[in-house]
């Protein structure tokens, strides 16, 4: 359109075809649709996690040289998949000093969500389970203290520096223990994702509370019923199925494959 002369010639093109227009409006312009995810999305059943938890106090503990670190990723993989919490907002945690996330009073933390652009972070409270909230103060009364002091201790997850543990860090200590783990027995895909556990506290959620979907939603930190969609997980066998491209997998001792008992 900047240059529109026919090569050879000192004709124009709009002066042999007509006005350079766009061929769409705004009624027939394509709308584009959210892409079909390509990895497979798992959620663990209760009893594969209760599994999962055992190893990890069991096993892991028992076998790593260094015990409060070992604590530290016990602890993290149950506060994980008992809240729900994503990847960024768990190592974001504090705990102590001036400005401590952890209400212990009510039995919930504090954490920092997603926001819209500019406007900061969204903050929420998430009620800890019994389960998370045991772990969490054993790790706080034995563990913790181990680790170096640093400018950020803060930060309830912490590395063998004392720094804040980092994603990337979290990332690679998790992909090792499903290796372990399923060494050891548990029945966990090979290729688990840590965001699988928020999607495994997601589906479990519901089924144990189908009537707490909004309840649900504060809990994820998300405002609208589809954004929760993607941590989902079908555990119905006829729906799985009726589906044959469905990626989406329910693990749980009595199922084989794709719900399937």
């Amino acid at each position: 359109m900047a240059k529109p002369n026919i090569p050879g010639r000192t004709t124009t093109v709009i002066e042999k075809y007509g006005p350079i227009a766009l061929s769409f409006t705004k009624y027939d312009l394509p709308i584009h649709a959210q892409n079909r995810p390509v990895k497979k999305r798992y959620a663990l059943s209760s009893a594969v996690l209760h599994y999962f938890y055992e190893f990890l106090r069991t096993d892991y503990l028992r076998k790593h040289k260094l015990p409060h670190a070992a604590a530290r990723d016990y602890f993290a993989v149950v506060l994980q998949a008992e809240t729900g919490l994503r990847v960024s907002e768990l190592l974001a945690i504090r705990s102590g000093g001036g400005s401590s996330d952890v209400d212990w009073a009510r039995g919930r933390i504090r954490v920092f969500g997603k926001g819209k652009r500019c406007s900061g972070k969204r903050i929420r409270w998430v009620p800890l389970t019994p389960m998370a909230s045991a772990v969490l103060s054993v790790f706080e009364q034995r563990f913790r203290s181990m680790f170096p002091i640093s400018d950020e201790r803060d930060y309830l997850f912490r590395d063998k520096n004392g720094k804040r543990l980092m994603p990337y860090q979290y990332a690679r200590i998790f992909r090792s223990i499903v290796r372990k783990a399923r060494d050891f027995g548990v029945a966990l895909p090979e290729d688990i994702r840590l965001h699988d556990l928020r999607r495994s506290f997601a589906t479990n959620f519901l089924e144990k509370n189908p009537m707490g979907y909004r309840q649900l939603l504060k809990n994820l930190g998300h405002t609208y019923p589809s954004s929760a969609a993607p941590y989902l997980i079908a555990t119905d066998g006829d729906v799985e199925e009726q589906q044959t491209d469905l990626i989406d997998v329910f693990i749980d001792p009595a199922i084989d494959k794709w719900g399937k008992k």
